[in-house]
């Protein structure tokens, strides 16, 4: 099981029992939140691309929420409502993270579990760094001249 705070995630297989996904995640009874923390390694990135989210019974609509939040501002970057059913609906989050993202689901985590879960990590981009002082004075002298030169036209 994946640890979640003061919840464990189990996993189930029985394919009848999470809408029509077999293998789920699920959050341990006690209902709230569940959630499962991508942290990639330094100079990576991590993309949460998409999930898929089943109830058992599977007859049963049950309302969730998923939420995911960039690990270095805590501030929530992908939120949705979503009625999971009968037929397991996929969520894409496509977000990006450098410091990490957390995947936070269920207004009540009872019989609402995660498959299929999507994520990658690449190389963060380079930002092709900071000029240095003698190349921007360069370029200001540059500028200035050909100011001076119009204005004398």
């Amino acid at each position: 099981s994946v640890m979640n705070g003061a919840f464990a995630m189990q996993t189930w297989i029985d394919p009848n029992a999470y809408s029509n996904l077999s293998g789920v995640a699920y959050g341990f009874f006690g209902g709230g939140t569940a959630s499962i923390t991508f942290t990639p390694s330094s100079g990576k990135q991590v993309t949460l691309s998409s999930l898929m989210l089943g109830t058992a019974p599977p007859n049963v609509t049950r309302p969730t929420t998923v939420d995911v939040i960039d690990l270095a501002t805590n501030l929530t970057v992908f939120t949705t409502l979503v009625n999971v059913g009968a037929v397991a609906p996929t969520v894409s989050p496509n977000v990006t993270s450098a410091t990490g993202l957390r995947l936070q689901y269920g207004i009540d985590v009872f019989n609402v579990a995660l498959d299929n879960i999507t994520y990658s990590t690449s190389d963060v981009p380079s930002t092709g760094g900071v000029p240095e002082p003698s190349t921007v004075l360069l370029s200001a002298a540059g500028l200035l001249a050909a100011a001076k030169f119009r204005r004398r036209a």
